[in-house]
């Protein structure tokens, strides 16, 4: 019977001292049985697959893919989804990649992460994490990036993954395996900071990893909350497999939408030379005049006819380049950052100021001012200030 309550009589056998129970160590967390990752590996091999049938659809140089395959087949900026209010883009930009350098990190870092969490949360929760911090990175990207600089790349989801594995480490449920959990998102950090960027050499594009960050926290901090400590995995899958499954099916009308208007995008690209044409400084020494019959609407292959007519101090073919490229302003919109656009300007004021037009250089080369990279070159000259003018008046004297 119980004494809880009830002081001890006097007058009957005393009772054995109590000693004290010194705490035992929690036992440990049962060892979750493997499980075959079947989200991690479907989506591992989606993309791998996605990339390599971009070498069927996609001019590209070795390995790499340049701006205009990512315009076409469903790279994200502010410009192509808020002024043309191509939402698809959004779902689709995640599913991309722009090199064989960036799949690579990007698969590690899945295939690592991807494993460990499908076994400790499941298959409905991983997806629900990774089709959210897809999402987020899309967004961000659109937020944070230049309103022309076209990204893509999984590195919004990838982030949030990693996020979340160094998160559930603090869980009570997972302390068995803590250490083994933050050593795998240290590990799997590097490669998911991989370049997301799409255009020219590697880029890391900041606002996809910011939103992939906050929606990996957001997630983590949900799961923490949810998670009962009694159970061996997270409740809610209905929740998360629903999540999951809405922004499955949205990437995948996303992606249908995309194949109905990569055509029109591919055939406005006809008119741009090829990549490796234009990088190429002998073939426009040798072929330049060419080149210009064949795409006279190319603003890249402008911009390189003018440095190299630049480069032979003939200023006013440099200026007749110049102002064609710039004529063309739905592809230079649509297929090229606004590092492009400026460049332009910057090679039309320097062949005005080689003319001795200076009043005409200064105001071609206000745009260009704008852009750190070309600012600084024009700044040099005396064309973003001015004190040009001073020197065109002493000139004129």
């Amino acid at each position: 019977m119980s004494s809880f309550g009830k002081r001890q009589s006097f007058g009957i056998e005393p009772v054995a001292a109590i000693r004290p129970v010194r705490p035992t160590a929690a036992a440990p967390a049962a060892e979750v049985p493997p499980k075959f990752p079947l989200f991690t590996a479907t989506v591992a091999l989606t993309l791998c697959a996605i990339f390599t049938a971009q070498f069927f659809l996609t001019d590209h140089t070795g390995v790499s893919f340049g701006y205009r395959y990512a315009v076409t087949w469903g790279g994200v900026d502010r410009h192509l989804v808020i002024d043309k209010l191509e939402w698809w883009r959004i779902f689709t930009a995640p599913w991309l990649h722009g090199s064989i350098d960036h799949l690579i990190g990007n698969i590690i870092t899945l295939v690592v992460a991807g494993t460990v969490l499908e076994r400790h949360i499941g298959s409905w929760w991983l997806a629900a994490v990774y089709v959210i911090g897809a999402l987020a990175g899309s967004i961000a990207s659109i937020i944070m990036n230049d309103p022309r600089m076209v990204s893509v790349g999984a590195s919004g989801a990838i982030i949030a993954l990693v996020v979340l594995v160094y998160a559930l480490s603090h869980h009570v449920c997972l302390q068995a395996h803590a250490k083994r959990l933050r050593r795998v998102a240290l590990f799997v950090l590097l490669p998911a900071l991989a370049p997301s960027a799409a255009h020219g050499a590697a880029q890391i594009d900041v606002g996809a990893h910011c939103g992939g960050f906050l929606a990996g926290l957001a997630m983590a901090f949900l799961l923490l909350i949810i998670w009962d400590e009694s159970e061996r995995m997270p409740g809610g899958q209905t929740f998360a497999a629903g999540a999951a499954a809405l922004g499955i099916g949205l990437a995948a009308a996303a992606g249908m939408q995309t194949l109905s208007v990569a055509p029109l995008y591919r055939e406005q690209s006809m008119a741009l030379a090829p990549e490796a044409v234009i990088t190429d400084s002998e073939a426009l020494l040798r072929d330049g005049a060419a080149l210009e019959a064949r795409y006279p609407h190319d603003p890249m292959l402008r911009l390189a006819l003018s440095v190299q007519a630049l480069r032979g101090r003939r200023y006013a073919e440099a200026e007749y380049h110049a102002k064609q490229g710039l004529q063309e302003r739905a592809l230079l919109t649509e297929f090229f950052p606004h590092g492009v656009e400026y460049r332009l300007q910057a090679m039309l004021a320097i062949a005005l100021l080689g003319q001795q037009q200076f009043t005409d250089a200064l105001e071609a080369a206000a745009p260009a001012c704008k852009d750190p990279a070309t600012g600084s070159a024009l700044a040099k000259m005396k064309l973003c200030s001015g004190l040009l003018k001073a020197e065109n008046q002493a000139i004129s004297r």
